[in-house]
């Protein structure tokens, strides 16, 4: 104790010291105030405990990595849910493992520069959860020397959300959902809104139909008039439309000259009478100040009446309905008929006058004919086909081996034969929308970039666009335009999540990926099947539809033990 009364801290060392006869005289030693020293580490003891509250108790996540080997030291609690692991798993990885494989290497350089540079900065980077999940993250990076070791302290901000919403926004601005011309909402707004309307119909057990109106013989209006008067007319008809339907009808502009109406809480009775009405609407009325009367063609579906269980299915047969209309002349109104019964009642109206007994000969002549048109069709799409497999040898052969999958996976859910055609064509025409993008993209040895990568995403759409116009191919559009979307809604082109997306869509995206996994690409080398099928198992229910996985994995099982029965 100190003369003024204060404890004193003293640090003792002395050594004994021994007579000749070696008993202990005494010692010799010299005593050290340590007293500050100890209040310095009474105080670093609070502060440690102090960091260590703001550590643990940050909505971030935060890691500390040894600076010389990147060795990961600590991890607090939001580190352990952002990467979905314990901290005693973190603490044995390397901060270059918080990432993508394909990603190590930069990441591995990023970390040496700013052991080098040795500022604060920050990062927007992708971090990959123990799922296998990107998690994009703001990187706040610091170097600090803490007990003469230089550690690093990352900082992850998870901004999942805020990436989620910005992309919402611009897919929105991208899709441009209203008609520039008309001021309806468009083809993709259509898609979007009817798989809304139709789910909540089918939950609630009410009817939904769906009307098609497309103008008959335009194209000679704006060769008569102008293409400026032609646009003029259909804005006009446009504000007819919307006279004539009540609020809660969805117009738009679905092509061209081509208008579709979503008609909510309507039995297929209502939308007849409907349809009627507009029709009646349309041929009154004097277009472009007086100049020409229009005629249309309407198509109508109905669910539950039509049969049809899908928004897809709805869609396809109000299509087929309009085509119907069509080739009888046009200005008409047509009721879809269940599957498989279109072409017979084309037919039937052809044979009208002629008598019973060729009734049969002659309808067998027609189905014939329109067979032989279809398949002029087909093989002049896939010859278009064929130009993106002369761009891109990959993509030809990598169609043609997915047909056998893809039909393979239809057959085990017993889809019908119709169905599995559709899926066919789907397999062998998904990327002719590539035909859109640059050889440079295509065959680019090195990594995509961001902008690059934003223009691939559109071969979708693109492939979508060159298929719509054939109408017996109507129900391979929705294959074409969603086989990237993800069983999780983080895909493209317009982030449709579960059963939301079609089932031909959901069967093309796994089996393109298997296709494109044990392919040699410019700027990788083949997976393994081993390592393929190992990726596409682990993509269940996040990137795949768990039953189409399990179905696929079998197929693959079985095929591989016919190879080996076979050797």
């Amino acid at each position: 104790r100190h003369k003024d009364g204060h404890l004193v801290v003293l640090e003792t060392n002395g050594i004994p010291i021994f007579d000749e006869k070696g008993e202990l005289k005494g010692y010799r030693g010299i005593d050290r105030d340590i007293s500050e020293r100890k209040k310095l580490q009474e105080q670093f003891m609070v502060s440690e405990e102090k960091y260590r509250k703001l550590f643990e108790g940050a909505n971030d996540a935060i890691l500390t990595a040894n600076a010389e080997t990147g060795q990961i030291l600590d991890a607090n609690k939001q580190a352990e849910e952002l990467f979905g692991r314990s901290k005693e798993e973190i603490c044995r990885m390397h901060q270059s493992q918080l990432h993508s494989p394909e990603e190590v290497e930069h990441y591995k350089e990023l970390f040496i520069r700013h052991v080098t540079e040795g500022h604060a900065t920050d990062y927007e980077v992708e971090v990959i959860n123990k799922e296998g999940v990107r998690i994009p993250v703001i990187l706040s990076a610091s170097t600090q020397e803490i007990g003469g070791r230089r550690i690093i302290q990352g900082i992850f901000r998870d901004i999942s959300q805020l990436k989620k919403m910005e992309a919402e926004k611009r897919q929105a601005e991208a899709l441009a959902l209203i008609d520039p011309q008309t001021r309806l909402y468009n083809f993709q707004y259509l898609q979007r809104r009817l798989l809304s309307e139709f789910d909540i119909a089918r939950r609630r057990v009410t009817p939904i139909s769906l009307l098609m109106i497309d103008i008959d013989y335009f194209k000679s209006v704006n060769e008569t008039y102008g293409v400026e008067f032609g646009d003029l007319i259909l804005k006009e008809f446009a504000g007819i439309l919307q006279r004539n339907c009540r609020g809660i009808d969805v117009i738009t502009r679905s092509s061209g000259e081509e208008f579709t109406i979503i008609l909510s809480d309507t039995d297929r009775e209502g939308a007849l009478s409907f349809a009627q009405r507009v029709h009646d609407a349309i041929s009154r009325h004097r277009f472009g100040g007086h100049k020409t009367k229009l005629k249309v063609s309407i198509g109508v579906a109905s669910y539950p009446e039509d049969g049809m269980k899908t928004a897809a299915g709805l869609l396809s047969s109000v299509e087929k309905a309009v085509w119907i209309t069509k080739e009888k002349g046009g200005d008409a109104i047509y009721t879809c008929p269940r599957k498989l019964r279109e072409r017979k009642e084309l037919a039937s109206s052809i044979v009208e006058a002629v008598s019973k007994k060729r009734v049969k000969e002659i309808g067998r002549k027609f189905f014939n004919l329109v067979r032989r048109n279809d398949q002029n069709i087909i093989e002049s799409v896939y010859a278009l086909a064929h130009t993106v497999g002369a761009k891109d040898a990959y993509t030809e052969q990598h169609s043609e081996d997915m047909v056998y999958y893809a039909t393979e996976i239809g057959k085990k859910l017993n889809l019908a034969e119709e169905e599995l055609e559709d899926i066919k064509h789907g397999a062998m025409l998904h990327d002719i929308g590539k035909i859109g993008i640059s050889d440079g993209i295509l065959l680019k040895r090195g990594k995509l970039t961001k902008n690059e990568f934003n223009k691939i995403k559109k071969h979708p759409q693109i492939g979508a666009d060159i298929i719509r116009p054939v109408h017996f191919l109507k129900d391979v559009v929705p294959i074409i335009l969603h086989h990237h979307e993800r069983f999780d809604g983080y895909g493209y082109a317009s982030r449709l999540k579960g059963e939301e997306i079609p089932l031909g869509a959901r069967i093309i995206g796994l089996v393109d990926t298997y296709q494109a996994l044990i392919s040699n690409r410019p700027y990788r080398r083949a997976y393994s099947k081993k390592e393929a099928q190992k990726i596409i198992e682990e993509g269940s229910g996040k990137h795949f539809d768990p039953l189409l996985v399990k179905i696929f994995l079998e197929i693959l099982q079985k095929k591989r033990k016919r190879r080996n029965h076979k050797h």
